[in-house]
């Protein structure tokens, strides 16, 4: 029972780290697709309905890709 429990929360703790790991990865696709918005608006294939990032929202995503 004990060996149960241990591999409950390894995998709980797996989950979390996956979950951690898929929003850092999201945070970045969505900066780097403002950041080719920003630098070649002609660029195009980006929907014009799409939020745009403010300053604090950028730095915030910087902080959380570094790890900071």
């Amino acid at each position: 029972m004990i060996r149960g429990i241990d591999a409950q929360q390894l995998d709980i703790k797996l989950q979390r780290r996956v979950g951690k790991q898929s929003q850092k990865l999201i945070l970045s696709l969505n900066f780097l697709r403002h950041q080719i918005k920003d630098e070649h608006p002609s660029a195009g294939g980006f929907p014009e309905s799409s939020r745009e990032l403010s300053s604090s929202q950028r730095r915030f995503i910087t902080q959380e890709i570094d790890g900071r």
